[in-house]
């Protein structure tokens, strides 16, 4: 491990890391993903991930394209769930 910048210990370049890590988003522009119909009335199947959506929450949001009509929307992080698609579906984003 590198040493830390001067004036910085150990432990507080590792606390901005840990800090970094948990506001990010956890998918990016392409990925798969199937909402949660306990949290939204939608169609079912997968939806695109096109845009993340900056905000203040800890629960971050996503536009999202449905696979096979189009229809887009926004939809928080705590409804949505990695898509079930075999491996080889998610090669062609």
């Amino acid at each position: 491990m590198a040493d830390p910048p001067p004036g910085r210990s150990a432990a507080s370049v590792a606390c901005d890391f840990k800090e970094s890590e948990m506001v990010g988003h956890r998918y990016a522009i392409g990925d798969k993903i199937e909402i949660r119909r306990s949290t939204y009335q939608v169609d079912s199947g997968p939806y695109t991930v096109v845009r993340l959506l900056p905000n203040d929450s800890t629960d971050r949001e996503y536009r999202v394209k449905h696979v096979r009509d189009g229809q887009e929307r926004v939809v928080a992080e705590s409804g949505i769930v990695a898509s079930a698609l075999p491996a080889s579906s998610r090669l062609f984003r």
